[in-house]
């Protein structure tokens, strides 16, 4: 096995740390491999070269905005540097699965991501024991929290499904099951909501587009409520939970400023509707000042409690007038058992990148996707075998893809590297293996 090899299993390891920061220690490595390979004067070949020039443009878009920002007053010196590491890293793992010397298949990095999750689902299984509560935030495995753990289950029931939808092994359905099972017991609501769209997707489209309802189909349909009934059950106000729930959303639908729950909503308003009459939306208001998570380890209130190291603390006004207040508005709700965070939460990768990049910045991010799309999906008419490994891969990845960019729309999981180093893992990999057939492939999986 090559170093490039290992250190691709050293990421997608590190995405079940408890530590935030082990996917940037794996890079480390990475970098210094390079270095050295630049230092013994071989010569560095990658794939992809399209895909990784979309981070290139990227980041002398953002050292503009930072620059004009600066000129303005909106930023400083530590923005650009902080907005880089954690924007960017995406990108890396872009580049080391591109590089042409790295021999990992896709069916071996997906096996090894399986073993790793159902290790997971058995530490899930003692942690619900040793708390006598079925779901929650408490199930979290070795992750950093019960949310990625649970975004861990849906990408490995995307691409189980799909095979499953396809190819029939038995096997697979065993797996769909204890995934399908580990998630719902990390208690992430929304997640299982954005899974079930996304399957239900995979198995209409499986029966030429919305004719008639497959087996899979059925089986969605029954598990459905079932899984509804068991989150009424595993949250801790059960019912009384959901309809505080409902009866929030309704009562201030017109008026979002009031809600303790609409802070999504709310921060796409401001964001697309008001702050482009307060900045110059062109160039935005500069990388790492607005509800990215560059942004968010300088204020006061994060960066005392949870970096490894000091830095110096920032927080910009347009930040302390949108962002700031929704961190109380919670704090007075009658039922306070499970957290409505991420519905309440005004943070996602999509308002990140509008307001701090503007349009231009904006533009970039959305074609990057577009590329990709484009690439999966040419990749999928070229195989005219619909039972070959290939062919199911390169649809699940196509699936998977846009379960991500669903995820990114809820949240800021661009700079969650536990999150992005499996998406972009697999969808680049099975890009680069552009002559692997895996028509003929193990039947152990």
């Amino acid at each position: 096995m090559s170093y490039i090899n290992k250190l691709i299993y050293l990421f997608i390891l590190s995405t079940f740390l408890p530590v935030f920061y082990a996917p940037y220690l794996v890079l480390g490595l990475g970098i210094l491999y390079l270095f050295t390979i630049l230092l013994i004067g071989k010569k560095i070949t990658i794939t992809n070269g399209k895909i990784l020039f979309f981070g290139l443009v990227l980041f002398l878009w953002a050292s503009i905005s930072w620059v004009y920002n600066n000129f303005v007053g909106n930023s400083d010196f530590l923005a650009l540097f902080l907005w880089a590491s954690t924007y960017l890293f995406p990108f890396f793992i872009m580049l080391f699965v591109s590089l042409k010397h790295n021999m990992l298949e896709f069916d071996r990095a997906f096996e090894f991501y399986k073993k790793i999750l159902l290790l997971q689902f058995v530490l899930g299984i003692f942690q619900a024991i040793s708390m006598k509560d079925f779901a929650g935030d408490h199930i979290k495995g070795t992750c950093i929290d019960s949310h990625i753990l649970g975004i861990h289950y849906a990408i490995a029931t995307i691409i189980i499904f799909t095979r499953l939808m396809y190819l029939s092994n038995r096997k697979d359905l065993l797996y769909f099951a204890v995934y399908l099972i580990g998630m719902v017991m990390t208690g992430y609501t929304s997640n299982v909501v954005f899974l079930f769209g996304i399957l239900i997707l995979i198995s209409l489209v499986k029966t030429k587009m919305f004719t008639k309802l497959s087996k899979a189909s059925l089986l969605l349909i029954f598990l459905a409520p079932i899984i509804g009934i068991g989150f009424s059950k595993v949250k801790h106000h059960g019912l009384e939970y959901v309809k505080y729930g409902i009866s929030e959303i309704l009562r201030n639908w017109t008026n979002l400023e009031e809600s303790k729950l609409l802070g999504k909503i709310y921060s796409y308003k401001v964001s697309f509707i008001d702050i482009p009459r307060e900045i110059n939306i062109f160039f935005g208001y500069g990388p790492g000042t607005y509800t990215s998570r560059a942004s968010q380890i300088r204020i006061p209130e994060y960066s005392a409690t949870k970096l490894p190291i000091k830095i110096g603390t920032f927080k910009t006004e347009l930040f302390e007038k949108y962002i700031t207040p929704w961190y109380v508005k919670g704090e007075d709700a009658p039922i306070r058992g499970a957290s409505w965070g991420t519905m309440a939460s005004p943070m996602t990768s999509v308002v990140s990148t509008w307001v701090e990049l503007g349009i231009i910045g904006f533009l970039i991010f959305i074609f990057l996707f577009y590329h990709l799309f484009l690439q999966l999906n040419k990749k999928i008419k070229m195989l005219k075998i619909c039972t070959s490994y290939n062919f199911v891969y390169s649809k699940s990845c196509l699936y998977l893809l846009l379960f991500f960019i669903i995820e990114l729309l809820y949240l800021n999981y661009w700079e969650y590297p536990q999150i992005t180093i499996p998406v972009f893992t697999f969808c680049i990999l099975l890009l680069k293996n552009e002559t692997n057939n895996y028509s003929t492939y193990r039947s152990k999986t």
